[in-house]
């Protein structure tokens, strides 16, 4: 395969979720307004679309990886014991850096208001109310099938199918922020406010960056995937925050 195409593939894989978690935010946000309610409640609403886009992301690369004779486990690799230590080590590794980065970010977004900018940054921008036969299944969904689905197939395409093609094509600075930089972006869709998403932009870019280093020393994916599966628990319980009532 050409080099130039495996750049192109590579590329495609770190921004293709970019333009998709844009079109299922605006989607969101237009099936609210259609049903009474204002638009900007639409970040309540990004585990759902998050995990419609990890579904075609899915579907995209299985077919990539099918069409060069591969398969999600050559990516991937085998599940061994030894995983879950250092899944322990690589969270303390990534996390560390990443939460500073966060709130050294909205201490200089935020001068002198602080606590506004972490409320602003981890809290939709409107809350609407649920029913109750809603409400409970879709925190549950949040917490259970977004992160067992989001996890992976963020590692597979970013530290794995990219980054490898980076690397195979001799481009090995891209390979580390190329890949980081287009698993940042798309994190921007979380924050409840702009100055939110750029600090989120900017500590999931060190936080990508921490996971390509790892990825490149240790060689192996399936640490990685344990660890971002635990830092996506403690990113998504929102909605199972909204129904307890923590934002009123």
């Amino acid at each position: 395969m050409l080099a130039s195409h495996v750049v192109r593939e590579a590329w495609l894989a770190s921004l293709i979720r970019t333009p998709l978690l844009f079109a299922g935010a605006a989607l969101t946000g237009l099936l609210l307004v259609l049903s009474g309610q204002p638009w900007q409640a639409y970040g309540m609403f990004s585990v759902v679309y998050f995990t419609a886009v990890n579904l075609v992301c899915w579907w995209w690369l299985g077919r990539r990886l099918l069409a060069a004779g591969r398969g999600f486990r050559d990516l991937l690799g085998r599940f061994r014991a030894a995983d879950l230590g250092w899944a322990l080590v690589w969270l303390t590794v990534l996390n560390v850096p990443y939460y500073l980065t966060v709130l050294g970010s909205l201490m200089l977004l935020y001068p002198g208001d602080f606590v506004r900018g972490v409320t602003e940054a981890f809290t939709p921008l409107v809350v609407i109310d649920l029913p109750g036969w809603l409400a409970w299944p879709y925190a549950l969904f949040s917490v259970i099938v977004f992160p067992l689905l989001n996890a992976p197939i963020e590692e597979l395409l970013y530290r794995g199918y990219a980054q490898e093609g980076f690397e195979a094509a001799g481009r090995r600075r891209t390979a580390l922020f190329g890949t980081s930089l287009g698993f940042a972006i798309q994190h921007g869709f979380l924050a409840g406010s702009w100055r939110g998403a750029v600090a989120f932009i900017v500590a999931f870019f060190v936080w990508g960056l921490g996971a390509a280093l790892v990825k490149r020393r240790q060689g192996r994916l399936f640490p990685l995937v344990i660890a971002h599966f635990v830092t996506n628990l403690a990113l998504s319980t929102t909605p199972l925050l909204m129904v307890l009532g923590v934002f009123g």
